[in-house]
């Protein structure tokens, strides 16, 4: 649709289901950790800079087999993480065994034996915290610490396996240097500056296009998207959605004021948006918002920004393009949710914006789940057509209830019973496309 009165990209929006998790690292020493991630089959180091006060996000998805630590001398605090077999458990711990071990003493009983019979002598050099965010005290999900050489939360010799810790699959993980606000003065000079924000642990971050798309077109579109999150993009609109719990990136809704009345059954996409949006919320999915040519056409709806506000993994992207999937949006989804390959899609205009972005993701590998009764156009044919051209191209048609119940999976998840009342509340309001468009 062209950006005429009657209608304009609103919103279309993406959720990216769980395939992933996030662990924070958190630098609260009083000097720069220089963070390593080794990977268990890879000998080279990645290197991240963090700076006092500062943090990193690294997403984790299945298969993944490595450490954190500080400082390049691998005789250090072991951050350990595992993704692997077939269970859907994460397991973590904290390792202070001295590396390069004697041959005669690989299975040395104890720390000190451990000391006196390697090359290293220690194994110990900053002090560390492991948080899970979610599911504590659920068997083996509980926060390790270790502030001092010889801890007990650490493996202390090879066979100390009851220090495995284990969370299900999916439980954001929070790492702490210096949890105590200790200083620590080991910290090396590192050939690699990283952001704050996020880097992918397992392969190399392919680089960023800088190119933007110029279309001067006035219409408007959003897209969420989602993976273990939710991602949305939404103009001036009126939408209180929560994301489901299966998306691995969520993108905010972004619909602009100036279209509130120019899109069939409007107030229904609003809120079946903005649910998704709330879904996000409690599953803590990560959300990318896109506004089309905001500085025409306004901003996200209020509603919608209101919902969006205190959510931690937020990104909003403004563009010209009707595509969601303009070079800033897709780098952020390569570079910062690499595991993130499932997406919701939210957002007007169905046959316009949305459409593109689901065929562009579509093309990219991604699983694209749009969710009928968050999405719409200027009429009800439009609509129509654009989903059942996007189940033709192989997207799967999905609504808001559906969505989040298949983002939950099992009513043991504990995000089950908020979830639950979220979509009691959701169903009060009546689905306008129901009524006058089943589709």
């Amino acid at each position: 649709m062209t950006c005429a009165a009657a209608s304009a990209c609103i919103f279309a929006g993406i959720l990216i289901s769980a395939n992933a998790f996030t662990v924070t690292i958190t630098n609260k020493c009083s000097s720069t950790i220089d963070l390593y991630t080794r990977l268990a089959n890879v000998y080279t180091d990645e290197i991240d800079i963090i700076v006092p006060g500062g943090s990193i996000n690294k997403s984790i998805g299945k298969g993944y087999e490595g450490h954190f630590r500080n400082g390049s001398n691998d005789a250090a605090t072991l951050v350990e993480i595992s993704t692997m077999g077939e269970l859907d458990l994460t397991w973590y711990d904290i390792g202070i065994i001295p590396p390069r071990l004697h041959p005669d003493h690989i299975n040395c009983m104890g720390l000190q034996e451990c000391k006196d019979h390697s090359d290293s002598g220690i194994g110990f050099n900053t002090p560390v915290q492991i948080t899970p965010t979610s599911n504590i005290g659920k068997d083996a999900c509980e926060q390790l610490e270790c502030l001092a050489d010889e801890c007990q939360d650490a493996y202390n010799f090879p066979t100390d396996d009851k220090k495995t810790h284990s969370c299900a699959f999916g439980t954001d993980l929070i790492v702490t240097f210096c949890p105590m606000s200790e200083s620590v003065s080991i910290s090396q000079d590192s050939p690699v500056q990283q952001e704050t924000d996020s880097v992918p642990d397992t392969m190399e971050a392919p680089a960023a296009p800088d190119s933007n798309s110029n279309e001067d077109q006035t219409q408007n579109d959003d897209v969420i998207e989602n993976s273990d999150t939710m991602a949305t993009e939404v103009i001036n609109s009126t939408t209180s959605t929560p994301t489901p719990n299966d998306v691995n990136q969520s993108e905010n809704p972004s619909v602009e004021e100036v279209f509130r009345g120019l899109t069939f059954q409007m107030p229904t996409v609003i809120h079946g948006t903005n649910t998704m949006v709330s879904a996000a919320k409690i599953m803590n999915l990560p959300v990318v918002v896109t506004t089309q040519y905001c500085s025409r056409l306004g901003n996200t709806v209020s509603e919608i920004s209101k919902n969006l506000e205190g959510m931690q993994d937020v990104k909003i992207f403004d563009k010209m393009k009707f595509s969601m999937l303009v070079p800033e949006v897709e780098h952020h989804l390569t570079f910062n949710m690499p595991q993130r390959k499932s997406v919701l899609l939210c957002g007007i205009e169905a046959h316009v914006c949305v459409l593109q972005t689901c065929l562009d993701l579509l093309e990219k590998g991604f699983d694209v789940h749009v969710v009928s009764d968050a999405v719409s156009s200027s009429t009800s044919y439009n609509r129509s057509m654009a989903i059942e051209r996007m189940r033709q191209s192989g997207a799967y048609i999905t609504s808001v209830e559906s969505a989040i119940f298949q983002l939950v999976n099992d009513a043991s998840n504990p995000e089950f019973k908020n979830t639950s009342k979220l979509i009691k509340e959701h169903l009060k309001v009546e689905n306008g496309f129901i009524a006058s468009d089943r589709m």
